[in-house]
């Protein structure tokens, strides 16, 4: 599985978490060329 963390494919550092409290999956990835934090919220289905 494939996402894209900033416009210049920068990801490099990997993280999984409960962020919102929710009770499901949250991945966050580093943007090293953009010096920011991505996180993308997980919706229980495992799919994006």
């Amino acid at each position: 599985m494939n996402f894209a963390s900033d416009r210049n494919g920068s990801g490099r550092g990997v993280t999984v978490g409960d962020v919102n409290n929710d009770g499901k999956v949250d991945l966050a990835v580093t943007n090293i060329n953009a010096t920011t934090v991505s996180v993308f919220l997980g919706n229980g289905t495992c799919l994006p």
